[in-house]
């Protein structure tokens, strides 16, 4: 996208990534009503933001400003590189497990069927002992690897807040495009549930659930954090 066609979205983009000592990322505009944006990006060298048309109608100068520099936060503290090595290293234990439970169950079936003793009930012994160790690998993997993902996203969320205003120098700015915000639709239609955490607000729901499994902590959470900062300014 060109800047005269957003040169308030392009200004905001490469004044904030100045301050932050990083290049100007690219910038995209999703024709979404949705208020809300996103980041994209392995090293700032590299990145994109981008960010609904819903956010640009709705917000004003300085809570631009604040979701800009939420997001160009995430870029410098390179969250796109932790969030994929989080989910490099569940797979891999889920890879692990996967493993174990088919090697084990073949020892295993291979005993019973055979009626093999000596080296043979070994091996079987040995198969259980992988079926039980898989077992554990593969609870760590697709029970606790979500809850793992999500509280790592959530660290992060809060974090970039708070580089956020660092950047601005202004958190009530911050503030009022969370509780703006907050008031609307925020899930992006064209955006796949797998990439819905990137985006600068993402709820899944209320409750327990939500708590445990969502991306982002939830709005109030963020305000009342922000606030707190506010007071040391």
């Amino acid at each position: 996208m060109h800047a005269e066609q957003q040169p308030r979205l392009h200004t905001v983009v490469e004044t904030t990534a100045i301050r932050a000592g990083i290049p100007k990322p690219k910038v995209g505009v999703i024709d979404d009503p949705a208020p809300n944006a996103f980041p994209a990006s392995l090293s700032p060298k590299n990145a994109v933001i981008g960010v609904t048309t819903g956010a640009l109608d709705l917000l004003d100068g300085s809570e631009l400003e604040a979701v800009v520099a939420h997001e160009v936060a995430h870029i410098v503290n390179q969250d796109g590189r932790v969030t994929l090595t989080t989910f490099a290293l569940v797979g891999s234990i889920a890879s692990v497990a996967g493993t174990l439970l088919v090697l084990g169950w073949a020892l295993v079936r291979s005993v019973i069927s055979e009626f093999k003793f000596g080296l043979g009930l070994i091996l079987g012994m040995l198969g259980l002992v992988m079926i039980v160790v898989g077992t554990a690998f593969a609870a760590v993997a697709f029970v606790l690897g979500p809850l793992i993902s999500s509280a790592v996203s959530r660290r992060r969320e809060f974090l970039a807040d708070t580089s956020g205003v660092e950047l601005t120098r202004f958190p009530e700015g911050l503030v009022r495009a969370l509780s703006k915000i907050a008031e609307h639709l925020t899930t992006v239609k064209a955006a796949s549930f797998e990439v819905r955490g990137l985006f600068f607000v993402n709820t899944i729901g209320k409750g327990l659930l939500a708590q445990w499994l969502g991306s982002h902590p939830p709005v109030a959470e963020r305000v009342d954090r922000l606030r707190e900062i506010g007071r040391g300014f």
